[in-house]
Parts: structure tokens; sequence; C-alpha cells
């Protein structure tokens, strides 16, 4: 698959917008097309869905990655790790 991006920003008072354009293989826009077909959805909507839950899995595993670094593993306190004796 061969995906170029051209970045056109339109700003308007209260928020940004921007224009990608996407060059797919045709198998791809077919398929696309089929499946918004199916849906009753624009193939914009599908692409625009897709791209929002791949960022939102994206960024919550680099969040995830982020949280469980050894630097967030070390207690303040040595007292955290040693268990007291009965």
């Amino acid at each position: 698959m061969t995906i170029s991006i051209v970045k056109r920003l339109k700003t308007t008072s209260a928020t940004m917008r921007g224009t990608a354009f996407f060059k797919l293989d045709l198998n791809y826009i077919e398929r696309l097309r089929t499946l918004a077909k199916s849906r009753r959805r624009t193939p914009h909507f599908l692409m625009k869905e897709a791209i929002q839950q791949y960022l939102l899995r994206a960024e919550n595993d680099i969040g995830y990655r982020s949280r469980t670094t050894t630097e967030d593993c070390i207690p303040d306190r040595i007292s955290e790790l040693v268990q007291p004796l009965r």
C-alpha cells in the first residue's frame, strides 16, 4: 500500500482543521467503497474513524510503555521494599 500525505491547514476562529490527501492502491480504494456502501457511510467517514482509532491505540500504547519504565517502578522510600519481621 502506498500512502502519501499532503497537509494543508485551514483555520477558523474556533477550530483548526487540516486536509490530507492519500494515495492508495486501487484495490484498497475499491474495498473501502464497497465497505462504505454496505455500512451506508462515506469512504471519508470510514477513513477518519480508522485514523482516530489508530491514534487512540497508539497513544495508549505509548502511555502504557512510559508508565512501566524502570524509573517509575523505583519506590520513593526503602521501607516500601522491606517487609516487617513478625
